[in-house]
């Protein structure tokens, strides 16, 4: 009984959190870096992501997002509401969820860790994410699996202003 009272208040967690935007409640300079790894066939190619939070307003922010893949640099800049319109879903059902520490630049993040699973037309989709509140965009990491092809993504550096 206790184990499915801590679920749904995960689950609470989750939802209530998915009704703001990953980057709400963050001010200007806050930012975060990942890396993703894909594998597919034999190829793997790697690719860094930056976000910051350039300006904020009542229901908007302006993130600028840099991209660095195959040594080429990309920046854009994009307006995203404060407010979730979609929240974002895992791939299928919720087979696991949890918190979890994740240490990030030797700093301790609390996170919300689920995994799933799924049969979409590609073949079986499997995915394991970990969010956290603490960091601007709230992913910390994540591991989706679908026919062959496999994509990581951590979290590599964040500050939060």
């Amino acid at each position: 009984m206790k184990s499915q009272i801590s679920v749904l208040v995960l689950l609470g967690c989750a939802v209530a959190a998915a009704e703001r935007h990953p980057w709400a409640g963050f001010l200007p300079g806050s930012y975060a870096r990942w890396k993703t790894v894909t594998r597919s066939g034999g190829n793997e190619s790697i690719a860094e992501v930056k976000q910051t939070v350039i300006s904020v307003g009542l229901y908007h922010a302006v993130l600028e997002t840099e991209t660095l893949y195959g040594g080429r640099l990309v920046r854009t800049r994009a307006q995203v509401p404060l407010r979730a319109e979609t929240p974002p879903l895992p791939l299928g059902k919720i087979v696991t969820l949890a918190k979890e520490t994740v240490i990030v630049e030797s700093r301790a993040v609390s996170a919300v860790c689920y995994e799933s699973f799924s049969e979409v037309s590609q073949g079986r989709a499997s995915e394991r994410s970990c969010l956290s509140e603490e960091v601007p965009g709230r992913l910390v990491r994540s591991m989706i699996r679908l026919d062959g092809v496999e994509s990581s993504t951590e979290l590599l550096a964040f500050g939060v202003h």
